[in-house]
């Protein structure tokens, strides 16, 4: 089956599931990792990335299969040096993007708002990064975000003071490349995710040359209140700023059927400060399991969002039109995830 009439969209639903299930299916019999099997296919991982979300996204598979692909959850891949000079391995890590399935503000610190969310991974776009010690310090930025106003140079320039951080805490230097899955300003982690596929990729390199480091709750959220639950990169529950983070046990099977990020993003800043414009916080009490977030959404931000821009609104509506079981607003916006779910 050619791969790339996968990617550029010329097969039907039926071909596409094909395609999927070989590739899993070579997966489990080869034993190899992601990245050795997009090698031994003489394709990019880009490519069969992309091809997996085509027939996700299409609705033709479970999103089983990507979390296959990431069966343990974030992956610390190790690529074979192949003809790179000795000790120049080139040492990848993979970051599924996030979903809140509830997010309830508690409280207003000084500089933080205090949470109570339910998290999971939204695996169906991720972030890759890959690092190469020994060289001189670099940060690129690779774009695979289909956003047609996201400015790669602009994103690297802002990430590169925390991944430098990042690199100093863990003792490394090198080279660093970031191919990017996950859309900024869409409720995502798409600020966070990057830096957390960096932190595997530099813990990886660190931990095979016996190198001592030690990161806090507090040092990780420093760098991004999400960073703890991301790096779990599994259910959880999280509260505080987002410092504490408990994994969480649910009988619950989960399917995306929806994902959309509305015209005109959102500035994660803005909406808090809308948010803050109203005298109470809402008192109920927030979901505490994943069940319970299911069966009761709640996204405090969701409509101080939603005054900021109506774009979210307006595509929360027609999502919800279809009549999944589930429509929520991840994060502080702008992307409105849909879902079916079923208690097993």
């Amino acid at each position: 089956m050619e791969l790339r009439d996968l990617y550029r969209k010329k097969l039907d639903k039926k071909s596409m599931a094909s395609c999927g299930t070989y590739i899993v299916d070579e997966l489990r019999k080869s034993g190899e990792t992601f990245f050795e099997l997009c090698e031994n296919l003489s394709f990019p991982a880009e490519t069969i990335r992309a091809c997996l979300n085509v027939f996700l996204k299409n609705g033709v598979a479970h999103n089983l299969i990507g979390k296959y692909v990431l069966e343990d959850g974030v992956g610390d891949f190790v690529v074979p040096s192949g003809s790179l000079p000795v000790n120049r391995k080139k040492y990848r890590s993979v970051v599924p993007a996030k979903c809140n399935l509830s997010l309830a503000v508690v409280g207003k610190g000084e500089k933080l708002h205090e949470l109570d969310m339910l998290f999971c991974p939204f695996d169906l776009v991720w972030d890759e990064a890959e690092f190469v010690p020994d060289e001189e310090n670099s940060l690129k930025i690779e774009d695979f975000t289909m956003q047609p106003d996201f400015d790669a140079e602009r994103f690297a320039a802002e990430m590169k003071p925390k991944v430098d951080k990042l690199a100093k805490k863990l003792g490394v230097s090198g080279a660093v490349k970031i191919k990017k899955g996950v859309p900024v300003g869409a409720g995502l982690g798409g600020s966070t995710a990057c830096l957390v596929a960096v932190y595997y990729a530099f813990k990886k390199y660190a931990d095979e040359k016996g190198l001592k480091f030690d990161v806090s709750a507090k040092y990780l959220t420093s760098l991004s209140s999400d960073f703890p639950a991301m790096a779990l990169a599994r259910a959880c529950r999280v509260r505080g700023v987002g410092e504490k983070v408990e994994p969480i046990e649910e009988n619950v099977q989960i399917v995306f059927t929806g994902f959309k990020v509305a015209d005109g993003g959102s500035d994660t800043a803005a909406v808090y400060k809308k948010f803050d414009e109203k005298d109470a916080l809402l008192q109920l009490e927030p979901p505490a399991t994943v069940e319970d977030a299911l069966e009761n959404p709640r996204n405090d931000l969701f409509a101080p969002a939603c005054k900021l821009n109506k774009e979210i609104k307006k595509v929360y509506d027609a999502m919800k039109s279809q009549k999944p079981n589930f429509v929520i607003m991840t994060g502080s916006g702008s992307g409105i995830i849909a879902l079916d779910y079923q208690i097993v």
